[in-house]
């Protein structure tokens, strides 16, 4: 779910978890076009899980047990087809009491995707830049 094509003869494609680019790419995404200009290799793999919300610094943040900080990530939810684009800044939520929740979201940020009165939500995680 976090790319559709890839568009370009001078890219060289795989349906594992990486496809190597050359300079500038097209890569459609649903509905949209987004340009990527890099050399490094496109990471493909995308998580799946529960989110929850907190209200911490109120802008596009999230926590998360799986990526390190500053990581940016693409945050889909499957039902209404809505996404957000996060950066992680803090470590958490607790894989013990929470062991099916991979991501916690900013309130700002969990607003775009779904109501807060959801409280848990299923999502879908696509890592657009990670360290």
């Amino acid at each position: 779910m976090c790319f559709l094509f890839l568009n370009s003869t001078r890219t060289e494609a795989r349906t594992g978890r990486h496809a190597k680019t050359v300079s500038k790419q097209q890569v459609q995404k649903g509905q949209k076009t987004v340009s990527i200009e890099s050399n490094d290799s496109l990471n493909l793999e995308q998580h799946s899980g529960n989110a929850s919300w907190y209200s911490y610094r109120g802008g596009l943040f999230a926590a998360s047990t799986e990526f390190k900080k500053g990581s940016v990530l693409r945050v889909i939810n499957p039902v209404n087809n809505k996404y957000v684009d996060v950066v992680v800044n803090d470590y958490g939520p607790n894989r013990r009491k929470h062991p099916y929740r991979i991501i916690d979201l900013d309130k700002m940020a969990f607003k775009q995707i779904a109501q807060l009165k959801s409280g848990v939500i299923n999502i879908i995680v696509c890592p657009l830049k990670t360290f």
